[in-house]
């Protein structure tokens, strides 16, 4: 039954591996100068239920965030995501391996202005993980919101953008993901050769 489940698990991961596979290079092929890819790295904090009789149980842990977006910079950016990372019980050794997939829209609400608010929805599959982050069998799957805001500053060719936000989520049987996070993205908006990109960003 355990070798059934990893192998379930296995074959979920590799759908995903080929949907971002699938996406990326649509995106490589198209024509338009507006696809980017941007990454962010997560810190999160809060509450997960297993629905295993245990309850809300504290979990924090660093996710890696990699977008695939259509953007018009500063103004409305929107694509695939993908994060992956792991959540440590806090208190305990063992952890959640997380892997999330799904779409989000980056939106800035006000011409000139630097603020953006983020929107997304997610499906997220979760490993449970023992001390040292080998996997203890079996897998399940949460489905969901993420949302945040930020504000991108500039510097010099760089967009630093510091972020705050939270993702949450349902499964079956009660299973449950309600996190806060802080996140950091560093993204590069002027391209060597790329005379739209520049000129947007004057």
């Amino acid at each position: 039954m355990r070798n059934a489940r990893q192998s379930c698990h296995a074959f979920d991961i590799k759908r995903i591996l080929l949907l971002v596979a699938a996406f990326l290079w649509a995106a490589e092929a198209s024509a338009e100068p507006q696809w980017r890819v941007r990454a962010r790295e997560h810190f999160e904090r809060g509450k997960v239920n297993l629905a295993d009789g245990q309850g809300d149980l504290g979990h924090q842990g660093f996710l890696s965030a990699f977008d695939v977006f259509r953007e018009d910079p500063m103004k409305l950016m929107y694509g695939l995501t993908v994060h992956r990372g792991s959540l440590g019980r806090i208190d305990n050794t063992r952890g959640l391996t997380v892997t999330s997939v799904g779409f989000e829209v980056k939106h800035f609400p006000w011409e000139k202005q630097r603020f953006f608010y983020r929107g997304g929805i997610t499906a997220n599959a979760l490993q449970p993980t023992a001390s040292g982050g080998d996997s203890e069998g079996g897998h399940f799957w949460t489905y969901g919101l993420l949302t945040g805001v930020g504000v991108e500053l500039p510097l010099w060719r760089l967009g630093v953008a510091p972020e705050i936000g939270g993702r949450f989520a349902r499964g079956s049987a009660g299973k449950r993901i309600n996190m806060l996070y802080v996140a950091l993205g560093v993204h590069f908006y002027v391209f060597k050769g790329d005379k739209a990109s520049r000129d947007q960003n004057k």
